[in-house]
């Protein structure tokens, strides 16, 4: 059962444990405007809305497989990563109503980011070892790059299952997380080719980019760790083992950029930000069975938007069954 849990950016072992939202610990987004934070219900087929503010959600807001969420730079579109549907979803960012869908070439479509112009968003497949490069005015697939053998999470040679992707500081490069490779692809931006490998640690899944441009924090799920990558030089300078272990996964900065975080299984981690040593970091408790942590970028309450409907979820479908084929 996922409970929220609000971390002062100053005191993160300190905050306020709210009441249940769903059976399971999905990730959380922000939405374009920073007013609210999604917790997306992939089980429940649903998005509910936190108010950043107090901690306090929402109705759910009923949408099919929302398995990641997105928002377009120019807040144009909320894009869902229905994984389980091989599709994403273009909906109107304020009421989650369904514009468009696009089908996937790939399994398992996760996580995505965009082209500094955003003209085109790359999106990783991790259960077909794909990227795709996406048009984003079309809506159409105008590329993809495999990074390796598909695998089922079976470490073999060659085998790739890509993650998290994010755009460097300077919008030349695509970093791309990869939990079966243990590192990070380095992704020509522009071109839509790989051009670099960083070997972090085992299971490289979140990354996390500071606020002052200098580092990606990469979050090392199955050993407990997280790399600091220099974005200047393309290279681990730090290394943080997480007191009591776990299992980190996605990451957030708060507004002031002065610290930064994650979540993992059975600890979390803070430390501040820019690092200044390559010790440890410094514990925060997180509690058992989180994926994701977001920071909201303002204090403003949740707006008023008329609830979508659930017309576009499939009669009859579930999401636990189809996962399960």
């Amino acid at each position: 059962m996922l409970h929220l849990r609000v971390l002062p950016p100053r005191e993160p072992d300190s905050g306020r444990r709210h009441p249940p939202i769903g059976p399971l610990s999905p990730p959380r987004t922000p939405s374009w405007d920073g007013s609210v934070l999604f917790v997306n219900d992939t089980v429940g087929n649903s998005l509910v809305p936190i108010n950043p503010a107090t901690g306090r959600p929402g109705a759910p807001v009923p949408v099919a497989d929302p398995y990641n969420l997105y928002f377009t730079p120019d807040g144009r579109y909320a894009l869902v990563m229905a994984e389980a549907l091989n599709r994403i979803d273009f909906r109107d960012p304020r009421t989650m109503r369904l514009r468009s869908s696009m089908s996937v070439p790939c399994a398992g479509v996760n996580h995505m980011d965009f082209t500094a112009d955003g003209r085109f968003a790359v999106a990783s497949c991790e259960f077909s070892a794909q990227l795709l490069y996406i048009n984003m005015r079309t809506h159409t697939v105008a590329a993809s790059l495999r990074t390796g053998v598909p695998t089922d999470m079976m470490r073999i040679r060659g085998g790739s299952m890509p993650q998290d992707v994010r755009l460097s500081p300077d919008g030349k490069i695509l970093y791309v997380a990869d939990m079966i490779a243990n590192g990070v692809w380095l992704i020509d931006a522009t071109r839509f080719r790989e051009i670099g490998f960083i070997h972090t640690g085992l299971g490289a899944h979140g990354l996390l980019i500071s606020r002052d441009a200098r580092y990606v924090f990469v979050s090392n799920r199955n050993e407990g760790s997280v790399s600091v990558i220099s974005t200047a030089a393309n290279a681990v300078v730090h290394t943080w083992r997480i007191p009591g272990g776990g299992s980190p996964d996605m990451g957030g900065t708060p507004p002031t950029g002065r610290s930064c975080g994650g979540a993992a299984d059975t600890t979390g981690w803070s430390t501040p930000c820019p690092p200044r040593t390559a010790a440890s970091s410094p514990r925060s408790r997180s509690g058992p069975g989180r994926t994701g942590c977001a920071s909201s970028r303002s204090r403003a309450g949740i707006r008023s938007a008329i609830p979508a409907t659930s017309t576009d979820i499939e009669p009859g479908w579930n999401r636990s069954a189809e996962v399960a084929r």
